[in-house]
């Protein structure tokens, strides 16, 4: 009976996590299979690659969530992490095979990652 009660915010918050959240897992579930056959890794550099997005995290968030409190404009920065998201998967898609492009697109995808998170999470 109380979920009626709640704000609009918090169900835009909701909406977005649960359209966001799965994309970055189900991509890392998957992550190890594409780059194997997409770029020829081997499994060691598969799981490097696709461990990426989640090892920069670690720095990435408590740092972006210090300027976010700080900046404000948490919609803006949470746009801007959906954004990179989906410039991270075009990358993927639209490159021809070149082995630099899932080193450049995992970090980007881990500041999106990040960029996301501390924006959201303070939002009430």
């Amino acid at each position: 009976q109380d979920v009626k009660d709640f704000s609009i915010s918090f169900w835009l918050v909701v909406g977005a996590c649960i359209i966001y959240y799965p994309v970055v897992i189900s991509f890392s579930g998957i992550g190890q299979l594409f780059f194997i056959k997409k770029y020829g890794f081997s499994i060691n550099e598969a799981n490097v690659v696709n461990s990426l997005v989640f090892w920069a995290v670690i720095i990435g968030t408590p740092l972006l969530g210090l300027v976010i409190d700080v900046v404000g404009f948490n919609v803006y920065w949470s746009m801007a992490g959906i954004s990179t998201a989906i410039l991270c998967h075009a990358m993927y898609a639209l490159d021809n095979g070149v082995r630099a492009v899932p080193y450049i697109a995992g970090v980007i995808y881990s500041i999106s990652y990040s960029l996301f998170a501390s924006s959201m999470w303070p939002v009430p």
